[in-house]
């Protein structure tokens, strides 16, 4: 029998080893074959039991397995847009790479946040209706918005309204500057001259943005409803909050001028039912308008005169647990009364103060961090007059979807900026 030698030996391994490799690779392309046929591969990852070899999971252009691909892969390399393209807190992709939005609307602020807002305007306070002492035209005042006494830069968002997508401002302090109601004349014109003042001061037509006078109303809309029980059952000097005094005065009878078309008033016995509210006015008037008399701008009844108590007290330590608090903590209180028991400014709202033979018409105030404590008044029913010089505190509104700058927020030195 012939020896095999070496070399042969090695020679048949290499053949014997090459047939094994030859044999498992044709049995796993047959195997993958019948797999194929019998739907044990999907588009997910090549190995399921349950699924199809889908078009919309291969890449569009490349056919598998008799299957041809849908899936567009979207290019974004030429994509351009930045953080501050997108809305805050949402996510895109550009050129390759996710990006975390920054873009902010004012209607994405909350309650009490911090928000700059520079306007320009001017207005002129007029003697003719501020005053009866005043010399018109002399003695008027123009008002600059540019002027550091009236100048407001930083505000606090009051409130936002989803439905409507309107923004309201306050500043973070009432102006330096002062502006003067007295005698009659103030208290005829006090709601109008104060609305257009703030509105040519701080509102914006160009922009939409509009401005008027803080009032008495927007403090009682933020109050608790128990706050606001206590308040209308106020009594001050004898008679309840939104009654009527039960004496009619017949000897202490004058009124302002706008007197006659309020709702309520009570004139010669003649009881008004519908009219101006406290806040409202419709017309700047004169000195010898509706029925006045020498320059005065108040009129004496035939008879007598009888009105509603509408002057309403707060104490400042009312009013520190009267407002209603904010998940976010924020209190209402510290936007109404940014310097505390030192917060002045009036309100263009009127009330009058019944006492049992007179009254007192009165251009309403935060005075002191209280609501209508002033003694001053702008007239009583006899006649006396009196008048002051106070701030103004402005509410502006301006459309939710004004855009932001940077800032967070949070304080006066970090605060959002309007920049468009």
């Amino acid at each position: 029998m012939k020896t095999i030698t070496k070399k042969q030996k090695l020679i048949i391994l290499i053949s014997i080893i090459t047939i094994i490799v030859i044999i498992g690779l044709v049995l796993g392309m047959n195997a993958i074959r019948v797999n194929l046929a019998n739907k044990k591969y999907n588009s997910s990852n090549g190995s399921s039991s349950n699924g199809n070899l889908l078009p919309e999971y291969i890449k569009e252009g490349i056919t598998l397995a008799g299957v041809t691909g849908t899936l567009h892969i979207l290019d974004t390399s030429d994509a351009t847009a930045t953080p501050e393209d997108i809305i805050y807190g949402k996510t895109a992709y550009v050129d390759g790479k996710k990006i975390t939005g920054t873009y902010r609307t004012l209607g994405m602020c909350q309650i009490g946040d911090y928000i700059e807002y520079v306007p320009s305007g001017t207005y002129t306070w007029q003697a003719e209706y501020c005053s009866t002492v005043k010399t018109p035209k002399t003695d008027d005042v123009i008002l600059n918005s540019s002027d550091a006494n009236y100048k407001i830069e930083k505000w606090r968002i009051l409130s936002i309204d989803e439905e409507n997508g309107k923004v309201e401002m306050v500043p973070t302090e009432p102006t330096k500057g002062t502006v003067y109601l007295g005698e009659a004349q103030g208290y005829n014109n006090g709601v109008q001259l104060l609305d257009e003042a703030c509105s040519n001061l701080y509102g914006d037509s160009s922009k939409n943005i509009e401005a008027r006078s803080i009032k008495v109303e927007d403090l009682r809309a933020k109050m608790t409803e128990a706050a606001l029980e206590e308040a209308n059952n106020n009594v001050y000097n004898g008679t309840k909050y939104g009654n009527q005094t039960g004496n009619a005065y017949p000897n202490w009878k004058n009124y302002p001028s706008i007197y006659t078309e309020e709702k309520l008033s009570v004139i010669n016995g003649n009881k008004k039912e519908s009219g101006l509210g406290l806040s409202e006015q419709n017309g700047l008037i004169g000195r010898n308008d509706k029925g006045a008399t020498n320059s005065t701008g108040y009129i004496m009844a035939n008879t007598s005169i009888q009105p509603y108590q509408t002057f309403w007290y707060a104490s400042n330590a009312f009013l520190q647990t009267a407002f209603k608090k904010l998940e976010n903590g924020i209190n209402y209180y510290d936007i109404f009364l940014p310097n505390g028991t030192s917060t002045l400014y009036w309100m263009s709202s009127r009330s009058v103060d019944t006492f049992y033979d007179y009254c007192h018409f009165i251009i309403t105030t935060i005075y002191n961090g209280e609501v209508g404590t002033r003694i001053g008044y702008m007239l009583d029913s006899g006649s006396l007059s009196s008048s002051d010089s106070l701030p103004l505190f402005p509410v502006v509104t301006i459309n939710s979807n004004a855009r932001l700058g940077t800032g967070d927020g949070k304080t006066a030195q970090t605060a959002y900026e309007i920049i468009e």
